[in-house]
């Protein structure tokens, strides 16, 4: 603030509360740039069975940016007075991804009991002309192939 041609000096505690409002701010920002660009990837695991699952795992990229401004904030941390609140904002980070990770993994899950039970539904009514509407659709969707094994796998137990 301007008084009379001099500055006024923010008070110390001002300033802390200014550096947190702007650190929760882009903390935020993150997590929101994160999620919408995509923090995880699939990742293809082969059991002991051998049947093939696909889990979402934090992206790589995600972790080594986690993982290189921690090293930089254990290096400057003498000398950086809020060493420790960018600590707690990496492990939120971190924190936060694996949420996400683990709430897509949850969501495909649900998604793919959801098919089990409707693939079961349908068998189980065994009515030829509700079955021949599905293959019609999935051979015009060209994806008869992957349903006849998802289904399969439903009959076999596997799914």
């Amino acid at each position: 603030m301007i008084l009379s041609g001099t500055v006024k000096p923010i008070k110390p505690m001002k300033k802390l509360k200014i550096v947190s409002v702007a650190f929760c701010m882009a903390f935020t920002l993150y997590c929101a740039v994160t999620y919408i660009t995509g923090c995880t990837v699939p990742q293809v695991v082969t059991n002991p069975d051998g049947t093939v699952s696909t889990n979402q795992v934090v992206d790589p990229r995600a972790i080594t940016v986690i993982e290189t401004t921690r090293a930089v904030n254990v290096a400057t941390g003498q000398v950086n007075p809020y060493s420790p609140l960018v600590e707690i904002g990496l492990g939120t980070a971190a924190l936060v991804l694996g949420w996400f990770a683990k709430r897509k993994n949850d969501e495909k899950n649900g998604v793919q009991s959801q098919l089990v039970s409707v693939i079961k539904g349908v068998n189980n009514a065994d009515d030829a002309k509700v079955k021949e509407q599905i293959l019609s659709q999935a051979s015009t969707d060209g994806v008869e192939t992957a349903l006849n094994k998802t289904v399969k796998g439903v009959e076999s137990g596997l799914l």
